[in-house]
């Protein structure tokens, strides 16, 4: 999330990416606040369609810098929070209105048929 190169090139954002965004920006700025509180990171909406989503480490005192996240910053995240991602998040699924599925239904059929 640190580059444009993620996520296949940036191609395909995943659609769990702003999510997991937060959780490795409220991390890294406790994490930093530890450990290295010369640094500071934050959410970064890159524009143009490669890797909208990144994360943006900077010196506190000039945060128009980028600076790569401290290694040991990646262990911890690896080490700490990889396999307790889904723990951090709920992903609420919310269905159309019944009639919105049916015309959405309805016309997919009709593509089929033509």
């Amino acid at each position: 999330m640190t580059t444009k190169y993620g996520f296949n090139d940036g191609e395909m954002v995943p659609a769990e990416a702003e999510a997991a965004r937060t959780i490795i920006i409220e991390a890294g700025r406790a994490w930093l606040k530890k450990h290295r509180p010369e640094l500071a990171v934050d959410p970064y909406d890159r524009p143009g369609c490669h890797n909208w989503c990144l994360v943006h480490f900077h010196p506190v005192d000039d945060p128009q810098k980028w600076v790569d996240a401290p290694p040991a910053f990646q262990d911890f995240l690896v080490e700490n929070l990889d396999e307790r991602f889904n723990d951090l998040i709920t992903i609420n699924v919310k269905l159309l209105p019944q009639k919105r599925r049916a015309k959405l239904i309805a016309g997919a059929l009709a593509q089929e048929d033509a």
